[in-house]
This record gives C-alpha cells, structure tokens and sequence, in this order.
C-alpha cells in the first residue's frame, strides 16, 4: 500500500484548493479534514496528547484506506502565530509519532509575491499594523516574550522547514513543489502530480476556484483603518472597540470601494526598499535550495538568489 500524503503548505501556495476540491473529491483515500486534524492533533493540548491513540483512531476512521493530510496550520499558518519556530518543531514531531512512514509535500512561492499576499491575508483578516511592523522590520514591543507568536519572516526561509521535515522522514520522502509551476499550467501540473504520487485522478477539477483575489491597495488603506473598530480573529492588532459584527460590513465596504472610478484597482504591493529587504534578506538562503529545486528554475520565477 503507498505510503500516507503530508502535504504541509505553505500558505498562500493554493493549499485552500487542494483542501477544498482537490484532495476530498479522490476516491478511495481517507483525506483527514481540518476540524478533525485539529481536534486530535494540531491544537491538542500538549500534555493529553497521546500519539498511539491518535494513531489508532485515524487507522480505524481510515478503513484502511491511503491517509491523505493537507494543511498549512501544521505550520502555524498566518494567524496563529510563529512561536519562534517552536510550534513548528513540536507539530512536525507529533505528525511523526502518529505517521511514522509519509510521503511530505511542500509548496513554496517567490518571497517578493507570497510576501505580499500574506500581508493582504493579514488585512483581510483584521489586522491594523503597517508592513513594516507586520514584517518586523519596525518597532513591535520591548519585551520579548510580547513578539513571541507575531509574524517572523524566517518563516518562509523554506529551508528550514524542509530540513526539518528531512531529518524526520528521509530526503527520499520530501518533494518540494513549485506554486508558478501549478499556476502556470495548472492542468498538467495536476496530471503530473497524481502520476508521481500513485493517486487514482477520475474527473477534472476546477482549478480556477483556487484564486484568492488580493486586495488592492485602496482596500488596504481603508480597511486597515476600519480593522480598528473590530477585534476579529487576528490578536496581531491595534483596536479601538470589540464589535465582531461588524467585519463582514467592513470587508463589503473595501469590495465597493474598489469599484469606485477613484479607487487603485491594481493588487496590493510593497513598496520598493520592502522589496530591496526581501531580496538582501532570502537571496542566500534560497540558494541552499538547489540541493532540492532547479536554480534556473528560481530565477525564472525571479526569487530572491
């Protein structure tokens, strides 16, 4: 029998759409859900954490059928928090002591633009600070256990998170997968993928659901005022009053406002000395993936090298 799939993320790498139509419309497999990862392992308390019965309980729900797992909250997602990698570490080792044997899947993603798109997710989300703050780039909190579990962007080092995954599974077992690729042909990306992976593929997807239209930079601007009337989900924020209610009419609001002849229509992007960051601050590490990847690859899709 073929060995489970661990498709991990990363975020903003279309891993909402493998979750949503890809992954639970295959026959035949045991996709573990969101809810159900997370209940039994994710989020479960640390100290009633029990691997083997964790373990037994996915085989049995499995009726023996191949274990397929796909989320980006295995790595802390954007709204959770970092935890200065910890979170990371003692997820990736529960996985492991309940899924000894995996296959791991890595989507990773140009820095400049998945960047961009986690900021937007950010805003969306109801967050308030500016890029530089969210980025760490400018003044967050003196104390340090306060920028604990903000965003740090040695998160998308990918490196790290692949090398971690590798000391636990194996190289053999750790593919690593390029988000242009998917975009560019995503069709034939998909005909690959289930070829390379054994999975039985008997429909067609729909892989335009998977866009995830970014703000613009005028809905930026104005729900990243309005975000501060609401507490929402995200607890990396700045809030005048706590009216949840009000989020839906916030983001309706930034969708109108789009359409306005005054508004920026273009998606939401860094100014250029961000971007002169983030090229100094992943050019060397992104080139320790050529131990994985295809360097001409990288500099097609223009990553940081």
């Amino acid at each position: 029998m073929d060995n489970p799939i661990i498709h991990i993320g990363y975020p903003r790498t279309a891993t909402t759409w493998f979750q949503k139509v890809f992954y639970p419309k295959l026959k035949n497999i045991y996709f573990i859900d969101r809810n159900t990862l997370s209940d039994h392992l994710i989020f479960k308390d640390a100290l009633r954490f029990n691997p083997f019965e964790t373990k037994k309980y996915f085989i049995e729900q499995s009726l023996g059928k191949r274990i397929f797992i796909c989320e980006e909250l295995l790595l802390g997602g954007l709204d959770i928090g970092y935890g200065s990698g910890e979170f990371i570490l003692q997820t990736a080792n529960k996985v492991k002591s309940v899924i000894g044997d995996a296959e791991i899947v890595v989507f990773i993603r140009n820095q400049h633009d998945v960047l961009e798109s986690a900021y937007s997710q950010y805003i969306k989300s109801g967050g308030t600070y500016s890029v530089e703050k969210y980025l760490g780039l400018g003044e967050r909190f003196n104390r340090r256990f306060q920028n604990y579990h903000l965003f740090n962007p040695i998160l998308f080092d990918y490196t790290n998170i692949i090398n971690l995954y590798v000391n636990l599974y194996g190289k053999e077992n750790v593919y690593v997968f390029l988000y242009e690729d998917f975009c560019s042909n995503p069709n034939h990306f998909i005909d690959n993928y289930c070829l390379k992976f054994n999975i039985p593929k008997s429909e067609s997807f729909d892989v335009e659901k998977r866009k995830n239209i970014r703000l613009t930079s005028t809905s930026v601007f104005v729900l990243r005022f309005l975000n501060h009337f609401t507490q929402r989900n995200t607890p990396f924020k700045n809030y005048f009053t706590k009216c949840p209610s009000l989020y839906p009419y916030l983001i309706l609001l930034s969708n109108r406002v789009d359409k306005l002849k005054f508004a920026q229509r273009k998606p939401f992007r860094f100014k250029d000395d961000i971007h002169v960051w983030i090229e100094d601050y992943y050019k060397d590490k992104n080139r320790l993936l050529a131990e994985y990847l295809d360097i001409k690859k990288l500099k097609e899709y223009k990553y940081p090298l």
